[in-house]
């Protein structure tokens, strides 16, 4: 048991081997994620107690659902995008090139 703490231990020292870019898009990422769930939220909970309210003769309720659900596809989109642009970074690391890669097939 100890020596598994130890093992542990001795694995949080070693340095993270990822970039200032990634640390960054992890920061943004969960805060887009958090962001998300809170829009919806109040989302529902505006559109629960705003029943009885109208503007332009539409229930503030139904303006609530009809400006959230785009403002968390746009989230949901950005965290995407966002993946996406990290993932195809990855794949251009100078690691995952091929040394002498196969000019023609025989």
């Amino acid at each position: 048991m100890r020596e598994q703490i130890l093992a542990r231990i001795d694995a949080m020292q070693v340095p993270d081997e990822r970039s200032d870019v990634e640390h960054i898009w992890e920061i943004v990422r969960s805060w887009l994620v958090i962001s998300r769930v809170v829009a919806l939220i109040l989302m529902v909970l505006l559109s629960e107690f705003t029943e009885e309210y109208f503007l332009m003769g539409i229930s503030v309720s139904a303006w609530c659902i009809a400006i959230g659900i785009p403002v968390i596809i746009a989230i949901s989109v950005f965290i995407i995008i966002g993946d996406r642009s990290q993932k195809s970074s990855e794949q251009v690391e100078p690691g995952n090139v091929l040394k002498r890669p196969i000019m023609e097939r025989r």
